[in-house]
């Protein structure tokens, strides 16, 4: 007869509960928090800088697609 499925089959849930799990010093946890925190932030930077240039791109499409803003092949932008 084959066995199939789990690969720990006795492990259960009051297994779990007595499980310990080592944890950071709480200076390391302000640390690690700290470093998520500015990774954050850093990444909420990141989406608003690609919004303003997706509003910018928006917005250099229409004055060239109404003719707001003529360009000239061969014209150097300056």
């Amino acid at each position: 007869m084959r066995k199939g499925g789990l690969a720990q089959q006795h492990f259960n849930v009051g297994a779990m509960k007595e499980t310990l799990i080592p944890l950071p010093s709480l200076e390391e946890q302000s640390d690690i928090s700290r470093t998520l925190e500015s990774l954050d932030a850093r990444a909420g930077d990141e989406v608003q800088f690609r919004e303003a240039l997706v509003r910018l791109k928006s917005a250099l499409m229409s004055v060239l697609l109404t003719g707001e803003v003529r360009v000239k092949p061969g014209e150097d932008a300056a």
